[in-house]
């Protein structure tokens, strides 16, 4: 989030930046993404929100959502920012563009997202955002819904088993 905060303080965009959240566990990177907004009235903190209808509202009615996660895989973050509609700046990194199906826009430096949202802020992005909203919502329906994950999780486990099971069989067979 840190480069994220410098980048868009560096841009011309006039929309405010909400950064949703905060990392209780590091309170050096808190006071170091705050440090970085000081007197930018364009950047607010909203702390932790765990009202997901909240979270939600936000997500589908931001211009973006700014994902910085650098590792790690599946984002639960990033997932529920899909599902509610919103246009994804991912950074970028394998697993980003696997989660989004490369239906984001991709940043690796804070340089990279200043221009991202200076196009933004211009309006020349506005068609490609619009398009990416739907598909980020399309992506979750078709991919990211727990009945279909807990099915594929239960196939496996079959699979394994059964795998499992043939292997022994043959095994006492050769005795």
């Amino acid at each position: 989030m840190l480069e994220a905060v410098h980048a868009y303080k560096a841009s011309n965009e006039t929309k405010p930046l909400v950064v949703v959240g905060s990392a209780p566990y590091s309170q050096w990177y808190v006071d170091a993404v705050h440090g970085a907004a000081a007197n930018d009235p364009r950047i607010h903190f909203t702390g932790g929100i765990y009202d997901q209808e909240l979270l939600d509202q936000l997500y589908g009615n931001a211009t973006t959502y700014v994902h910085g996660h650098s590792v790690g895989g599946t984002n639960p973050s990033l997932l529920r920012a899909m599902g509610a509609g919103a246009a994804v700046l991912a950074y970028e990194v394998e697993f980003n563009r696997e989660v989004t199906n490369n239906q984001a826009l991709f940043w690796a430096d804070a340089d990279v997202l200043t221009a991202l949202f200076n196009e933004i802020a211009t309006g020349s992005k506005d068609q490609e955002l619009a398009d990416l909203k739907a598909k980020s919502q399309q992506r979750i329906l078709e991919h990211y819904q727990w009945d279909q994950v807990t099915d594929q999780y239960e196939a496996l486990i079959k699979k394994l088993y059964d795998s499992k099971k043939n292997k022994s069989k043959n095994e006492g067979a050769k005795k």
